[in-house]
């Protein structure tokens, strides 16, 4: 993934994606953008934070993951929570459920937060397929790491995530 200013997500994969297509060429190909936001730490941890997450957005997403229950998130009023969707995995990690309204802390910003609000639970089709090259918390809803451990991640729509980040969205692009 790449560092990408906020403001600077559209250039990006304007350039990306065209290198993209000139690689895959005849062939076709899905060119798969995942957006996604710096780190929120999860509630319920005091000053020793060791469980984190992001909100991130998939392209493509609907097409290779199928809705459990509820409805993929979509743009919500402002102020009000923001929709998001986690993958059954993850909402079994997270002891979350349809509903629920989670509040994150950002980690760059502890006097920033954030209310999400679980619309939607997916898993994916067939998580074998490259769409998901093997992503440990894409398909298991956690990544443990040294440090840290990450949860979800909370899929929301793109335009959430660009308003949620506090700095730099890491941007990816999968070329299938």
């Amino acid at each position: 993934g790449m560092k990408v200013d906020r403001t600077a997500l559209a250039d990006a994969d304007a350039g990306v994606t065209a290198v993209l297509r000139r690689v895959l060429g005849w062939t076709g190909g899905e060119i798969v953008r995942i957006v996604r936001t710096d780190s929120f730490a999860l509630p319920g941890q005091g000053s020793d934070v060791r469980a984190l997450t992001t909100l991130s957005a998939y392209s493509g997403l609907a097409e290779h993951a199928e809705l459990v229950d509820g409805v993929w998130p979509v743009d919500g009023p402002e102020g009000g929570p923001i929709e998001a969707a986690l993958s059954v995995a993850a909402a079994g990690e997270l002891e979350a459920a349809l509903g629920d309204v989670i509040e994150l802390t950002n980690r760059r910003e502890d006097t920033r937060r954030i209310e999400v609000r679980i619309v939607g639970l997916w898993q994916p089709i067939d998580p074998t397929e490259a769409y998901w090259l093997g992503d440990e918390l894409e398909l298991r809803g956690r990544s443990v790491g040294e440090a840290f451990d990450t949860y979800g991640p909370f899929v929301v729509t793109e335009s959430a995530a660009t308003a949620a980040a506090s700095g730099d969205l890491d941007a990816r692009w999968r070329a299938l």
